[in-house]
């Protein structure tokens, strides 16, 4: 990804630890921030920690988070994962299968796969603006985590302007 979101990836880790220590039970923001442990920072061994902790709670997560299966995946393995998680998002509310759609491209990107990573991401991030130029409500409690979200598919699909405005998005919501 684009080394225009390096200087505030630590401001969306931040504001994922404020929310998870303020809602320590809400699976949705732990899984954020073992994904953004992994994702923005690298560091696979907090995002099994806290992934472990969450699938004991919801064991059927790791359907719908499939990074742990990823890294230990062989890469012919990575389209079949790919069909698996596309089923699942035609069978989830908009806004999942969005995140879904993220996923995918984040797994892509892991893969090595970056213009398809950047696809995907593209594609998620016009789902994103056509919706919220429908004015359609997010699909969580914590839309801080949800525009960081959109700003990190920004950076997949290298779109700077998209990034940007979802960057200042989640800013002015964590305030």
């Amino acid at each position: 990804s684009s080394d225009v979101c390096s200087s505030d990836l630590e401001a969306a880790i931040e504001n994922a630890h404020r929310a998870a220590e303020k809602f320590p039970d809400d699976v949705t923001i732990q899984v954020n921030l073992a994904r953004y442990s992994l994702f923005l920072m690298g560091d696979k061994s907090k995002y099994f920690e806290i992934m472990e902790t969450v699938q004991q709670k919801i064991p059927i997560l790791i359907a719908i988070t499939p990074s742990d299966q990823r890294m230990h995946m062989k890469p012919a393995e990575l389209d079949q994962q790919i069909n698996g998680i596309n089923q699942l998002r035609s069978e989830a509310d908009v806004w999942t299968s969005t995140n879904l759609e993220i996923q995918i491209a984040e797994l892509l990107n892991l893969a090595g796969r970056e213009e398809e990573s950047r696809q995907a991401a593209g594609e998620a991030l016009a789902k994103i603006d056509q919706r919220l130029a429908q004015n359609m409500p997010l699909g969580g409690n914590q839309p801080e985590l949800d525009y960081a979200r959109f700003a990190y598919a920004g950076c997949l699909a290298e779109d700077k302007e998209a990034y940007l405005r979802y960057k200042e998005s989640a800013e002015s919501r964590s305030e």
